[in-house]
Parts: structure tokens; C-alpha cells; sequence
């Protein structure tokens, strides 16, 4: 009983702390055109959370995320939740090797498929005549993004004791629910 209150507890702090980015990412805190892009931190939590604790972050909740955020920034609706569904997905999949291996493979990993769900966002809308931002900027956007995880997971992991698993832990943190 006490684990799932603990599950739902963590489930409950990912949702306010995604929230206040949320509520960050609306405010307008520089007025200044032209200034650099926010990394996603949004995408950075997903990632570090699932990949440390897959089973504390199931996909509706992703999706739910993501739609929510969708909805506040005036984005289209769907594909970029459809694509940090696939994304979140992959590193769910790749979390059990990736437990084992060192935080630089984890980082390419996430780095990777963040990459990937952007440039196929941008493309996506570039088929559509969506007009999208320059390209240097949305590139801006995957580094600062890129550079932040470490932050997130470092945050993640003194913060909130969301820690990935040690080998003796295989069963515990997979079939939490």
C-alpha cells in the first residue's frame, strides 16, 4: 500500500512540476524578439523520469502532458504529442539496457530521439505549408534542450529520489504500477 501511495505521490509532483513549466513557458518573461529559444523541459522530464522509473510514468499521462501543452502554446494538434508518445516510448523500451550503461549513453539516447521528434515535427509542418521558425533557432532549440537533461535528471535524482534501478532492483522498478 505503501508503494502505490509513494507511485501515485511521484505521479502526482511529475504533473505540478510539468504545470509550472507549462505556466513558465506562457508567461512573458523577455519580451525582446529574436532572443534565444527555452530548451523543453517538459520533454527533458519525460525522458529522465521514464527512463528511471518507467512504470511511474505510463503513456497516458505522456499523452495528457503533451496534448495539455499542445492546447496552452497554440501548436497543432496532435502530432506533437503523437511523436513524444513514440519517443517516450522508445526510451521506455531501451530502458532496461539502458540502466546498465554509463549516463553518456543514456544522454545520446535521449539526445537522439528528442532530435529526431523535432526534425520530424518541423517536417511534418513544412509538408503541411505550417510555417515553421528559422532553422537555426529550432537547431538552438535541440542543443539547449540537449544541454539541459543533465540538469533535469541531476534535479530529478536529488530532488525527487527518482533514481534509475540497480541490477538487484530488475523486478521492483519494472513492475511497479
Amino acid at each position: 500500500m505503501a508503494e502505490l501511495l509513494g507511485t501515485w505521490l511521484l505521479r502526482f509532483t511529475f504533473v505540478v512540476i510539468l504545470l509550472v513549466v507549462i505556466t513558465m513557458g506562457l508567461l512573458p518573461l523577455n519580451l525582446v524578439p529574436g532572443s534565444f529559444p527555452a530548451p523543453d523541459f517538459m520533454f527533458c522530464m519525460i525522458g529522465a523520469w521514464i527512463i528511471r522509473r518507467p512504470a511511474l510514468i505510463p503513456v497516458y499521462l505522456v499523452a495528457a502532458s503533451a496534448l495539455l501543452a499542445e492546447i496552452l502554446f497554440y501548436y497543432p494538434l496532435g502530432l506533437w504529442t503523437a511523436l513524444v508518445i513514440l519517443a517516450s516510448e522508445l526510451l521506455r523500451s531501451n530502458m532496461r539496457r539502458a540502466r546498465y550503461l554509463p549516463f553518456t549513453f543514456e544522454w545520446a539516447l535521449f539526445s537522439l530521439s528528442y532530435a529526431v521528434a523535432v526534425i520530424l515535427y518541423n517536417f511534418i509542418l513544412t509538408l503541411a505549408f505550417v510555417t515553421i521558425p528559422e532553422v537555426r533557432l529550432v537547431l538552438l532549440k535541440i542543443l539547449f534542450t540537449i544541454l539541459a537533461y543533465p540538469v533535469v535528471v541531476v534535479l530529478s535524482n536529488t530532488v525527487f529520489q527518482v533514481r534509475k534501478g540497480r541490477p538487484t532492483d530488475d523486478g521492483i522498478i519494472i513492475e511497479q504500477a
